[in-house]
């Protein structure tokens, strides 16, 4: 068993300025917005120091972003109660499928509707959100901004809704390495976790899972940073009696499946209210994403210590 401590050290408060969607908004993202070193925003450097025995070998200084696949996109919006919402669902649904015919619904409530295209695309609207959500999307995310730039436009007029109380993009990636003990020793060497030798506890071994996650909010945008080693398995259950699906194929069986790696979560968001008129999503997702993207991989070059 291995004992760990985490301790936070001088994690700097972000401040972003920021260009405007039209003359005189503060809430659009431009291409030379800030003079950013980290994920497009201003930041000290923060230190996570994780207690271990000894610094593992050296087999994660080679990491680089590009290694890393997305899994997973998600923009949200949040607004005051939208009322609307009752009234006006059914429409607003109707005129995005029009657009995007192949969207079916999967949850129909009261304060919740929920439409999906097969496993690719997921899109939700409630009384006080809209989140549009995609399973391995391309990287440059074209498409997604696209939909999601139509979705969010419909909804907004459909609803009436003036000003938006936070926006944000998640993107999710990861990398997969060939167990825990490389997937550890890959984010360690990154040199954002100090290792602290644990003999003093009374503990033998090196750190197992490291995670490194911090937390930033300003005047204009915030942002969330996760880094997982982690071990994640799937299970896929055949109901009982399930025949085969092929002649000669064996009865289906469970299917069982282990991986290891490296997971990178961001999360980048407004911190105050924006209005309605003020903001373009589609140009919010791209060129958020671009931040992102850009600050990722500015966390596995080699840094001079």
């Amino acid at each position: 068993m291995i004992l760990c401590f985490a301790i936070l050290q001088g994690a700097d408060v972000i401040y972003a300025h920021e260009q405007s969607a039209r003359p005189g908004s503060p809430w659009h993202l431009g291409r030379n917005a800030n003079a950013a070193t980290h994920l497009g925003c201003s930041v000290l450097a923060p230190s996570l120091i994780l207690i271990g025995r000894r610094r593992m070998l050296n087999m994660g200084k080679n990491l680089q972003f590009a290694q890393f696949g997305m899994e997973r996109s998600a923009f949200e919006v949040r607004f005051a109660p939208a009322l609307l919402h009752w009234d006006q669902s059914g429409a607003t649904w109707s005129e995005f499928i029009s657009l995007y015919p192949g969207f079916r619904p999967t949850t129909g409530e009261p304060g919740k509707t929920v439409f999906t295209l097969g496993n690719r695309y997921q899109c939700t609207i409630s009384l006080e959100s809209a989140l549009v959500l995609a399973a391995y999307p391309e990287r440059d995310l074209t498409e997604f901004a696209e939909m999601a730039g139509k979705f969010i436009h419909i909804l907004f007029r459909g609803l009436r809704i003036t000003e938006v109380s936070r926006a944000g993009l998640r993107l999710n990636y990861f990398c997969e390495l060939d167990d825990k003990n490389e997937a550890a020793n890959a984010l360690l060497e990154m040199n954002l976790i100090k290792v602290i030798d644990t003999t003093q506890f009374g503990v033998e071994g090196t750190p197992m899972l490291p995670k490194y996650a911090l937390r930033w909010e300003g005047k204009v945008l915030g942002m969330t940073l996760r880094l997982d080693a982690l071990m994640r398995t799937m299970n896929l259950e055949a109901p009982f009696g399930m025949k085969a699906l092929e002649p000669g194929m064996k009865p289906f069986e469970t299917i069982s499946r282990t991986e290891h790696g490296i997971a990178l979560d961001v999360d980048l968001f407004t911190t105050a209210p924006v209005p309605v008129g003020a903001f373009i999503t589609t140009d919010w997702i791209t060129q958020s994403s671009s931040k992102i993207k850009k600050g990722a991989a500015s966390l596995f070059q080699p840094t001079v210590r």
